[in-house]
Parts: C-alpha cells; sequence; structure tokens
C-alpha cells in the first residue's frame, strides 16, 4: 500500500510555415504566413497504490487517482500580427496498475494509467524504466514514457490533444 503523488510540467514552442490556397469571390489567394505557438501543461495528481502482489522489495500494484490538468496554449502570426490565447483547467479520475522488479540494488519497472472520459476524451500514460537503489527507502530512476491525451469541451469547441514522449528521470521513495 502506497499513497502516490506526480506533478510535471510540460512546455512546448515551436514555429510553423503555413501556405494556403483560399477562393473568394471567384478568385484565389496564396495565403503564407509563420506562426510562433507555446503551450504550457500543469499536470499534477495525487492517489493510492494498493500491492496485489509483493515480495520483498517487489511488487506488481492497482491505482487509484485524482489529476488536476491546468493547459494555456498561444499563437503568434509573424506575418499578420495577430495573437491568440486560450486557457483550459480541469480535474479528472485515473485508474492503473504499476509493477517493479528488484534484484540487488537495481530493479525493472513500468507502469500505464490513464481513463477514457467519454465524450471529454480520454487519458492515457504509459513507462518502462530502471532503478538504482540508493538505500532501504529510495531509488533514482530513468526510462520512457508515453502520454496521449485528448481532452475536450462537451460540445468540442475548446480542448487539447497533446501526445508527448520521451525519457523520464524520477525519484521513488517507499517505506
Amino acid at each position: 500500500m502506497a499513497f502516490l503523488v506526480e506533478g510535471t510540467p510540460y512546455t512546448l514552442s515551436d514555429v510553423n510555415a503555413i501556405s494556403r490556397q483560399v477562393t473568394f469571390g471567384g478568385q484565389t489567394f496564396q495565403i503564407q504566413d509563420r506562426i510562433d505557438s507555446n503551450a504550457n501543461i500543469e499536470f499534477a495528481s495525487g492517489g493510492y497504490q494498493f500491492d496485489v502482489v509483493s515480495r520483498g522489495n517487489s511488487y506488481f500494484a492497482v491505482q487509484a487517482a485524482a489529476a488536476y490538468v491546468n493547459a494555456t496554449a498561444s499563437l503568434r502570426s509573424e506575418t499578420y500580427g495577430f495573437t491568440g490565447t486560450e486557457t483550459q483547467s480541469f480535474a479528472m479520475p485515473l485508474a492503473g496498475v504499476e509493477g517493479r522488479i528488484f534484484a540487488r540494488r537495481l530493479s525493472l519497472g513500468g507502469y500505464a494509467r490513464g481513463m477514457s472520459l467519454g465524450s471529454y476524451g480520454h487519458y492515457f500514460q504509459t513507462g518502462v524504466d530502471a532503478g538504482v537503489d540508493l538505500g532501504r527507502y529510495a531509488t533514482i530512476l530513468a526510462g520512457y514514457e508515453l502520454v496521449d491525451a485528448n481532452i475536450q469541451s462537451h460540445n468540442g469547441t475548446r480542448g487539447f490533444a497533446p501526445r508527448f514522449y520521451g525519457p523520464v528521470f524520477g525519484f521513488q521513495f517507499r517505506r
């Protein structure tokens, strides 16, 4: 049994060149622009983990948690000078599984958690990692994670759909 606390700030930025043809009033116009985009997503969750199988420090567990997301995104047109900013915050439930196998001072683990949010979309997070024990109660971790989300308002007019993947580093405390 364990209590879970997790927090992650995501910051993304990009510049894209767009080129489109638009036909209006029988005339065709070529639209070209460079768009600067920035997104800041803050994720925090807390919950409970119950060990289904536990052998020494190794375990397989189920999880139940609540998460809070605060996302802000902005766009800026370099050519036409328009800007736009959107902010969205929401809470959601999460359920998942986690397992870890210890051998001497090394460990290997994996996890998957998420939730279908019905007409509001979905959230899914999974990863694998390896760890080195720093003592009986602490492990430093390095691994690879995937986060796939598509979360929107009920009428679908607002939302975001980030997909992150890459290396992660962490620190685990246990008793």
